[in-house]
């Protein structure tokens, strides 16, 4: 009797990210500010689907910039032409993104010791949490004020 063989794992892991994409930004967990869950659960994820510090680095990279899409909605969202705020929300932006950079390189050199994979592991979770965070504060500025 001759057994199926198996799925290439390169066919099964691509399509693990946007599954578990689509679920959670539609789950409740992201409501609010429970970001650093969702990072969380990311970052499981992409670390029980891949088992190296390696791939599930370049996961949880991919799942950024998935989210940097929402993030840069959410920012056209709430810079709109002729909005007395707009220019401190493109000031905010900016320093913004400036900050995430320097504080994401400094908790990736913090890990050298662990080596290059953890570097960049790190780096990733970091960028992948600040920008839900980011997210999140650009969708308390879209609410209506109350």
């Amino acid at each position: 009797m001759h057994k199926a063989s198996p799925a290439p794992l390169h066919r099964t892991r691509q399509h693990l990210l946007p599954i578990l994409l689509v679920l959670i930004s539609g789950s409740p967990a992201f409501a609010g500010a429970d970001y650093e869950r969702l990072a969380i659960t990311i970052g499981e994820a992409c670390s029980k689907a891949w088992e190296a510090a390696a791939p599930t680095s370049a996961c949880i990279m991919e799942a950024e910039a998935k989210y940097g899409k929402s993030l840069e909605y959410y920012y056209e969202v709430v810079v709109q032409p002729g909005d007395a705020k707009a220019l401190k929300i493109r000031e905010s932006q900016r320093a913004w993104l400036k900050f995430q950079e320097t504080s994401c390189e400094l908790e990736a050199q913090r890990s050298t010791a662990d080596g290059p994979s953890f570097v960049s592991l790190t780096q990733a979770n970091c960028l992948l949490l600040t920008t839900l965070k980011r997210i999140d504060e650009l969708k308390a500025l879209a609410e209506p004020s109350q």
